[in-house]
């Protein structure tokens, strides 16, 4: 990320508040929200209800860059790739908690394809492949207790599989 100097909310490097087998991967862009926080606005998955609703992980740095290839073919886009060790948890799960009991999370391994091989495209991006887990969220949760997220390994399993 270029050096910057308002603090983005979302954004936290190094923050290491996740445990799983393997490295993961956010793509997201800097925004800035209605009340002039700055922040790092990150894809989100739509669920087959908007309770499911979840952030996007990518378990390949390649996928996550063609992804963000495809999202900045739009006009005036900055979408980059970042570790999800660089993003704030907390403050993620702090922010969706008046929404809902569960933070989901959607972890892609590839994209769909259709009969002819092709590429499927949904709402200006490709359609991946991908496993949900959620995480119950405590609302009495503060940014003075970080957040720890534990990543079934069944699910690592079955994404191998």
């Amino acid at each position: 990320m270029p050096h910057t100097t308002k603090r983005l909310y979302f954004y936290a490097p190094g923050d290491h508040f996740h445990l799983a087998p393997l490295d993961m991967f956010v793509v997201a862009k800097k925004s800035v929200r209605e009340n002039g926080i700055h922040w790092l606005k990150p894809v989100w998955s739509t669920g087959p209800t908007p309770d499911k609703n979840g952030l996007l992980l990518f378990t390949s740095k390649l996928d996550a860059l063609i992804y963000t290839f495809i999202l900045n073919k739009g006009e005036n886009e900055d979408w980059n790739v970042y570790p999800f060790n660089d993003v704030s948890v907390t403050e993620m799960m702090i922010d969706v908690a008046p929404l809902t009991e569960t933070y989901s999370i959607y972890i892609a391994f590839g994209f769909s394809v259709d009969s002819k091989e092709s590429l499927i495209f949904i709402s200006g991006g490709l359609r991946t492949r991908s496993f949900l887990q959620g995480f119950k969220i405590e609302k009495e949760s503060s940014a003075l207790s970080p957040i720890t997220l534990k990543f079934e390994n069944t699910l690592f399993q079955q994404i191998n599989d």
